[in-house]
């Protein structure tokens, strides 16, 4: 699959920040929901969820794709291509960052809830967002698929 050099960087988790402090608590919590497909983590602008995300990928044993979305991934295609690409990785985990950038345009939401609802079995997907997103949180919880919705 051809990706643009700007679509292979995002796959890569972000360094922790200088002024990164490790928050046990929260990593253990992480640790935790990722036993489940899908793991939310929604906190406001400034709140630390990449920073805090990316301290525990350089920790966790398992390898991570990263996904940080932008204006661009509001087309449904270009987002799917962009989800395929990190998934063609064959890494069990999958970071999605700034989702609320695009889960209010409605094709995008029902693609990307499509998704969530059906990920394979060994492929685990946590989804920062500064809001609570537009998909249905009761549903998934109740079919075993969210284990956890937290944010720093």
């Amino acid at each position: 699959m051809l990706t643009s050099p700007g679509a292979a960087a995002t796959l890569c988790p972000p360094t922790a920040p200088p002024h990164y402090v490790r928050r046990g608590r929260l990593l253990d919590l992480l640790d935790e929901a990722v036993a489940a497909p899908l793991t939310l983590v929604v906190a406001p602008a400034g709140a630390g969820k990449t920073s805090l995300l990316a301290g525990w990928a350089a920790e966790h044993p398992y390898p991570v794709a990263w996904l940080s979305l932008d204006e661009r991934d509001r087309d449904p295609v270009h987002l799917g291509r962009r989800v395929a690409t990190a998934l063609d990785a064959a890494v069990p985990l999958l970071v999605i960052d700034d989702v609320q950038v695009v889960d209010e345009d409605d094709r995008v939401a029902e693609s990307l809830t499509a998704f969530l609802q059906h990920l394979p079995r060994d492929i685990h997907v946590v989804a920062a967002s500064r809001r609570d997103l537009a998909l249905p949180l009761d549903r998934l919880r109740a079919r075993g698929r969210l284990r956890a919705g937290f944010g720093p």
